[in-house]
């Protein structure tokens, strides 16, 4: 008996919900083709807004009354959304009657723990909290918005406790303890991050940390673990012809987790905007020599606005120039950034 198309079906699974338990085994009904919502939800205002994961699990077979193998078997998406804000994927977890639960820890392992990070938790971040504090040295940078941090408690203990966290916003000051009876200088970093804590995280003093004291909670960056394959359809750049050996397509990447929009204020800003168009005022050479406090937390006024590709100086015996917004030597080092409106000067590093 030959196989035919209808012969081809896909079983729904128990639970066809977004919630932990959603999936498990198949239930032995078959999903009809050519009808809205026969397996996801629409998509709501409120998804469109504020973003939205949906999995739903499903079971590919093949429906005949005899053995009859079928040879080469593929399942693929023959059609992508309409709306291009939504986009569709297919994976598989390898299990017969794991659950959504088990499916979004897969996706979410994306991300594995990496190396220590800048800083240590300062005393002890409470479980519902939004915000975490770490003390840096001066010379070390704060983590910018859409980092995702590693927090870790009594690491490789029974009583371990970790959290995947992400920074939604960053503000950083100058704080000071006293050392042996002398002060020093350092950052604190504090975070806002995506979620509420689900643990209390104990960390340190600055004293203790400036000491060197253990921590009992490290926080670590984050590295990408490429631990699932996913499959998907992207359209075409360009048409393509029968014996063609080169296909474009638009893209080789797809979304699968909503990118989060964050708020920033932006100060020192005209309302017309922050491109302003400068003009050179004469085709002379204006030269200064004048003594400046050179650090990375604070910033050098020029005197005057800056034309892009004019500006040049030396410091600690390095010839800099700029170049697209940034100040670098001969080699492509770069030691800072310089805003040609307002004619700061901020440091990288010296």
């Amino acid at each position: 008996m030959a196989i035919e198309t209808n012969n081809l079906v896909i079983y729904g699974s128990q639970r066809n919900t977004d919630t932990d338990d959603g999936g498990g085994q198949y239930n032995g009904e078959k999903v009809e083709g050519g009808y809205s919502n026969n397996v996801f939800d629409d998509t709501s205002m409120l998804d469109r807004a504020m973003g939205d994961v949906s999995m739903r699990k499903v079971f590919f077979a093949l429906n005949t009354n005899d053995t009859a193998k079928l040879m080469g078997a593929i399942a693929f998406i023959a059609k992508n959304p309409d709306d291009e804000n939504v986009s569709v994927s297919l994976f598989s977890t390898e299990s017969w009657t794991g659950t959504r639960n088990s499916a979004q820890n897969r996706v979410e392992s994306y991300l594995a723990k990496g190396g220590q990070a800048a800083g240590s938790l300062l005393d002890t971040a409470y479980k519902g909290m939004k915000q975490i504090q770490t003390a840096l040295f001066t010379s070390e940078t704060a983590y910018p918005v859409g980092t995702t941090l590693f927090l870790v408690q009594s690491e490789g203990e029974t009583t371990e406790q970790i959290q995947f966290v992400r920074v939604t916003a960053v503000a950083t000051r100058t704080a000071k303890i006293v050392v042996d009876q002398k002060e020093v200088e350092y950052q604190i970093a504090t975070y806002t991050i995506n979620s509420a804590l689900e643990y209390d995280f104990i960390g340190l003093s600055a004293a203790q940390w400036y000491s060197g004291t253990k921590s009992q909670t490290l926080v670590r960056e984050t590295i990408v673990a490429d631990t699932g394959k996913y499959y998907a359809s992207v359209k075409l750049s360009e048409d393509v012809s029968v014996a063609d050996t080169v296909i474009n397509a638009k893209s080789a990447y797809i979304q699968i987790i909503p990118s989060a929009e964050t708020e920033i204020p932006v100060t020192d800003v005209s309302a017309s905007g922050k491109n302003t168009a400068l003009i050179a005022s004469n085709d002379k050479t204006i030269s200064t020599s004048k003594t400046v406090a050179v650090s990375t937390t604070q910033a050098c006024y020029v005197g005057c606005a800056v034309l892009p590709n004019t500006f040049s100086c030396t410091v600690f015996g390095a010839a800099l120039t700029d170049k697209g917004g940034q100040l670098v030597d001969s080699s492509g080092t770069v030691y800072g950034t310089i805003d040609y409106q307002y004619g700061l000067i901020n440091w990288y590093w010296l």
